[in-house]
Formats: C-alpha cells, sequence, structure tokens
C-alpha cells in the first residue's frame, strides 16, 4: 500500500531525500503531494513531525490518502528499514537476507533505527546525523577505491571471494574495520554511518551475505564500546595519524637538506671564486642534518606533546590527519565581538585544515552556517566561500608556524584570528550579518571578550 501525502512542501521533501528515504511526486484530485510506501511511513512521519490521524483508501488508485496533524518528537523504534536498493533479483541479492543479518548481528549491539542501503553503481553517501544508524552497501563516504584485481585479495574472513570486482576505499576518518586475516579494509564507522566496501550485495561474488555477516560482527564489537572506549580508540588513532603526518613532513625537509648538500658539494668543486659563500651554506645544512638525523626521538615527542596539548584547549573537539598528510581541527563553536556596539556574535563550529604547499595551506570552513556578508556564503567576516583567508599581517605569521612545524601555536593562532575582526574593513564590517550569541553564553564568557558590556558586572567563568 502506498500513502498519500498532501501539501508537501520543499522544505520536507529535500529532509526526505537528506536521510535517503524514498518518494515520488504524485497529485490526488486537485491537491499535490508524495506517495511513500507503507515500510516508510513511520519514518517518513517521524521526519516530518507528523502523527497519522485518519486514512481513506483510493481503491481506484490503490492509494491510501492520508490525515495529519503536528506532532511531538518521537524516536522511530528500534529496527530495520529497507530504503533505496537497486539492482535485478537474478544477479542481486534481494535486501531481505542483508535486513535478516543486521537484526540477528548489529540489532542488539545498537539498539536503534537502522536503515539500510544498497546501490548497484558507485555510490558515496555522505555521513548523516539523525539519531538513526545507515548501513550502505558497497559504498563508501570516499568513493570509488580500487578497480579490477588491485588489492582485493582471493578470500575475505576465509571466504572465498570474486577478485574482479569494483571495490571502495575508505575515507579514513573514522574506525576503519579490517579482514584480521589479510589486513584488507572492509568497512567504516564515520558515526552512526556503516559503509561497506566490498559489492557483497552481488550474487557472483560469491558468498556475499556470509561475508556480510562477518563484517557485522566486526561493527556489533565497535558499537558494543562504551562511549569513553570509542573515544580513547578515536584519539590514539588520531594522534598516531598526527606523529605520522608530521613526521612525514619533517623527513621531507630532511631529504631537502640533504639534497641542498649534494648540491653545494657539487658547487665547490666547480667554482672556487665562491667557495666561502658555498661554505657557509654548505656548513648551516651540514649542521641541522646532523642535529635532526640525531633528535628524531626527541621530535617524536615534541609532536605528541604539542598532540596532547591540543585537545586539552577546550575550543578544539577533534583533530584528524587525511591520507594526503592534511591535518584536520574541528573546534566547537566560536564567537566574535563586534567592536562597534559591544555585542557577541556566534559565528559556528569550524574544520580547519591545515597542508603546508596546498593551494589555501590553511583552510576555514563553518560546519554551522554560511552568511552573505562581503559576498555569498561567506565562512566569518574575513573568510571566503572556498574557506581561504583575508589574512594580512596574519599571513606571514601563520606560514612561519607551519614552516617550523609549529603546530600547537598554527592553530591557536588561527582560532584568535577567527573569533577577531576588523570593522574598518569592507569584509569585517559584516560581523552584524552573523547571529547573536545566546544570553547565557554571553555571561559565561565575559572574561575572554573583556570589551563586552557584560564583562564589568560578571565575574570571569573558571576553565
Amino acid at each position: 500500500m502506498q500513502y498519500f501525502i498532501s501539501e508537501s512542501s520543499p522544505e520536507q521533501m529535500a529532509k526526505l531525500s537528506e536521510a535517503l528515504v524514498p518518494f515520488s511526486l504524485w497529485r490526488h484530485e486537485q491537491n499535490n503531494g508524495i506517495l511513500v510506501a507503507e515500510q516508510h511511513l513511520a519514518l517518513t512521519l517521524h521526519l516530518l513531525r507528523r502523527v497519522l490521524v485518519a486514512g481513506v483508501e483510493d481503491e481506484r488508485n490503490g492509494v491510501c490518502v492520508t490525515c495529519l496533524e503536528e506532532a511531538d518528537f518521537e524516536p522511530v523504534p528500534p529496527g530495520v528499514i529497507s530504503l533505496a536498493w537497486s539492482g535485478d533479483p537474478r544477479d542481486y541479492f534481494t535486501p531481505e537476507l542483508f535486513a535478516e543479518a543486521i537484526e540477528e548481528v548489529l540489532l542488539p549491539a545498537v539498539n536503534k533505527p537502522i536503515l539500510l542501503t544498497g546501490y548497484r553503481m558507485a555510490n558515496n553517501p555522505r555521513p548523516l546525523y539523525n539519531g538513526m544508524v545507515y548501513v550502505h552497501v558497497w559504498a563508501s563516504s570516499k568513493g570509488r577505491g580500487t578497480d579490477g584485481n588491485g588489492n582485493i585479495p582471493e578470500t575475505l574472513f576465509g571466504l572465498p571471494c570474486k577478485r574482479n570486482m569494483n571495490w571502495f576505499a575508505p575515507a579514513n576518518v573514522g574506525e576503519v574495520i579490517r579482514d584480521p586475516g589479510n589486513d584488507c579494509p572492509v568497512a567504516e564507522i564515520i558515526g552512526d554511518n556503516v559503509y561497506i566496501f566490498p559489492p557483497v550485495n552481488i550474487k557472483t561474488v560469491g558468498n556475499g551475505v556470509e561475508i556480510f555477516r562477518k563484517i557485522l560482527e566486526k561493527v556489533a564489537d565497535w558499537f558494543s564500546l562504551s562511549p569513553s572506549e570509542r573515544y580513547a580508540k578515536e584519539r590514539e588513532r588520531s594522534r598516531l595519524s598526527f606523529i605520522k603526518a608530521s613526521m612525514t613532513r619533517f623527513n621531507r625537509n630532511h631529504s631537502t637538506l640533504v639534497e641542498k648538500i649534494k648540491g653545494q658539494e657539487s658547487l665547490l668543486t666547480q667554482s672556487r671564486q665562491t667557495i666561502e659563500g658555498q661554505m657557509r651554506q654548505y656548513q648551516e645544512a651540514l649542521k641541522v642534518i646532523s642535529g635532526t638525523k640525531q633528535d628524531q626521538a626527541i621530535w617524536n615527542e615534541r609532536f605528541g606533546s604539542e598532540f596532547d596539548a591540543l585537545m586539552r584547549v577546550p575550543k578544539i573537539k577533534k583533530i584528524s590527519v587525511l591520507p594526503d598528510g592534511t591535518i584536520v581541527v574541528e573546534t566547537r563553536t566560536l564567537y566574535c565581538l563586534d567592536p562597534r556596539d559591544k555585542k557577541l556574535h556566534e559565528l559556528g563550529r569550524f574544520r580547519i585544515s591545515i597542508k603546508k604547499g596546498a593551494e589555501i595551506p590553511v583552510c576555514f570552513l563553518n560546519l554551522t552556517r554560511r552568511v552573505k556578508g562581503y559576498g555569498e556564503g561567506m565562512n566569518a567576516p574575513h573568510v571566503f566561500p572556498d574557506g581561504h583567508a583575508c589574512l594580512g599581517n596574519a599571513a606571514e605569521t601563520l606560514n612561519s608556524l607551519l614552516v617550523n612545524h609549529e603546530y600547537l601555536g598554527l592553530v591557536m593562532y588561527a582560532i584568535q584570528y577567527l573569533e577577531s575582526v576588523n570593522t574598518d574593513d569592507s569584509a569585517g564590517k559584516y560581523i552584524s550579518n552573523w547571529p547573536l550569541a545566546d544570553q547565557q553564553v554571553v555571561v559565561a564568557l565575559a572574561h575572554t571578550f573583556p570589551d563586552s558590556p557584560e564583562s564589568n558586572t560578571v565575574p570571569a567563568v573558571a576553565g
């Protein structure tokens, strides 16, 4: 049975599409609306904050015309709901087999509604955070990974599988699940989103459903951990990635200095006229390289200490490292004081991406909102839509910190930059377009922004 929901707004349809709930546009008599399948009705009503009060069956069209009312938020009960699923049943397994496996293996561990999707072509749905668990079969938030034989093993969890199939790769921003027998990545958990990399929904892969169950067992183990245990594992993974990325940059500079020494030695043999100048450069480079080569352990300790110090900063929520070495810092909500009227404005949460040599070495992206300021979609008064900032005099400081691998100072300086504004500037004057901070926040942060009116009447908040 299909259910007709009339007068569905574009915002409501966008919310359903974002949650991957399938629906179709339909017109009943003089009313426009959408049709949803019976198995998706409860989920649809939950997302739209509606409750079904009556329904009239239209036998001629085979639909039930609904009458809905607004309702308080009610969670969807735990269970498995199949959403988008494609593929000819002659070549692809039906979703019921995977739903059954999820219900038996994963549902007891999460005790939440679990939404199942499966596609027959490249699929990279972005992670969703709406209180429900998504299991995406044959997918990755990153997109297509290995093709053909590539790194695909002959067996997964000891079960034979066909190798010449398209494969997906991890984004390496969540918990990566690996086959313990060959260390091959088979899934990634990002928040409440589970991405299954191999095409286990295709019958010719061989043992697809059995392999899916083995992967689910590893996923269930992760969800069975306490929040503190998950946080500890995520933090340790981020710490090791941070150290690895920092050491990679450090050793790259080391190699550059080695090549520089070789070049200087060559020049010394070719030109006696510049011997003094070349010898100075040679000695300076030799001094640096000898020190760095002997102090690898010290630098390892330093980068680890910088990571630990950053994680103690209240304004920093999370630090991760992408496969290309980019350091990603996610902040908590940041604020900025307008010096003209002393009002505090909420900027939002930011993702600060740091990569030496990138087109934008320090990139600021607002995760909460984009605002029309100097232009459309500004991340902050001085930060443009693509994440590059009008740094002015701050550019030299940030570049110096980046070149010298001083990540603690760099991140703190970047946050300070975001929370400052020059209202005499053509871009900075638009700070007033960002929403005002809640009064409770203004009071709590009075010591942080001493020029605000509350700072003269409210004592500083500890911590």
